[in-house]
């Protein structure tokens, strides 16, 4: 399957999600699958586990962190989109009464594909802003049922949970990504129609 298909549907479960609370979404493959597993960690000193804990810890930090620059990307994304179609909508009524029917049904086509687009991009920033986004953790109560030594299953539980986080921001990138590029060509589309309204 193309990258670009594989892209889209991962975009539109983004946006059926919308209407599915809790429901969990498509995702893209962020990092190979062979670079994902954890090691054995068999042969690794009490500093070496602790490192890896910290760097862990860094990295579960740096996603929140990230996370968090791409919901305030959306929290622009979305009321931009709403304005775009707001206008598209007020320029619906120059379009009615264009004289050539010719130009005219070029108009509406326009319009509809830009509506379109922008309306696609105001869901997809939507998406970002609400449905549900995994992020790895290590739960206190469940390691209190590990028996010792407890810090290389910390480690090992930690190794594990990182890459949950990557793939939600990476998925979160790609879709906030198309929702721009899906705004900004409506708003082409858009201008394109002013300028044609003018003439």
């Amino acid at each position: 399957m193309s990258s670009f298909i594989l892209e889209a549907r991962v975009y539109f479960d983004h946006i059926v999600a919308l209407a599915i609370p809790g429901r969990r979404v498509r995702s893209h493959q962020v990092v190979p699958p062979e670079m994902a597993a954890v090691g054995a960690l068999d042969d690794w000193q009490d500093d070496d586990l602790g490192l890896l804990i910290e760097e862990c810890r860094r990295s579960l930090d740096s996603q929140q962190t990230r996370f968090d620059r791409l919901r305030t990307t959306a929290q622009v994304v979305l009321p931009i989109s709403i304005a775009v179609l707001v206008v598209f909508g007020s320029g619906l009524r120059r379009i009615v009464l264009e004289p050539t029917n010719a130009v005219r049904y070029g108009m509406y086509g326009a319009w509809a594909l830009g509506s379109s687009l922008v309306l696609l991009s105001a869901l997809g920033a939507a998406a970002t802003l609400s449905i549900r986004s995994d992020f790895g953790s290590v739960q206190p109560t469940l390691l209190s049922q590990l028996h010792p030594p407890l810090k290389k299953q910390i480690a090992k539980a930690y190794a594990g949970q990182v890459m949950v986080g990557e793939t939600t921001v990476g998925t979160r990138i790609t879709v906030i990504r198309d929702s721009i590029t899906l705004l900004a060509l409506g708003g082409v589309l858009q201008v394109g129609l002013s300028i044609m309204n003018v003439f």
